[in-house]
């Protein structure tokens, strides 16, 4: 008899239909969800911080607003890639602590680093993370520090994309309200 490595039909609708798996909170996942929160308070302060100036109601909407981007925007990623809770929580670190710091710059108004900041954040999220990726898939193998940097890599690149994304949603909110 000669079976046939893929599944049937019946199989693939069961394994789609099949409850998910069990959430485990761990203390990794606390120590996780602790960092994130952090990094949430920290941009979300320095925001009102910096927006306190201008008007009342941009000091509390635009820190809620860039929150809520971020956090969308990591659900949609990490959801399309198939990827976990903690790569999510991780994700969503990373842009907080990437705006906190863009945010900081534009307070200290050190427009000059603020210029390179973005090329920055591209070498540290995307150039660096894909260099270290070849290397690791180069070597081969299935130990577990190549398992790491594989998996930080996509957190990374994942970081990059969503702090793209928020800022384009950012800019098409204030060429709207701009018109209006």
């Amino acid at each position: 008899m000669d079976e046939s490595p893929l599944p049937t039909e019946t199989e693939a609708t069961a394994e789609a239909t099949r409850s998910p798996r069990v959430f485990r909170f761990s203390l990794g996942t606390l120590m996780i969800l602790v960092l994130m929160m952090a990094t949430i308070s920290g941009m979300s302060v320095r925001m009102n911080h910096l927006l306190k100036t201008t008007s009342n109601s941009l000091a509390i909407d635009a820190p809620a607003l860039a929150v809520i981007a971020i956090t969308i925007t990591a659900i949609a990623i990490v959801s399309v890639r198939r990827g976990t809770l903690h790569q999510g929580m991780l994700q969503i670190t990373v842009c907080c602590a990437l705006v906190l710091v863009t945010v900081g710059l534009m307070e200290a108004e050190w427009t000059r680093a603020l210029r390179y900041w973005f090329q920055a954040c591209f070498a540290l999220t995307v150039a660096l993370p894909l260099l270290l990726r070849r290397f690791a898939v180069g070597n081969g193998g299935t130990d577990p520090r190549r398992a790491w940097v594989l998996w930080t890599s996509e957190v990374l690149l994942a970081a990059f994309a969503n702090v793209v994304l928020v800022l384009l949603g950012i800019l098409i909110q204030i060429i709207l309200t701009e018109e209006l």
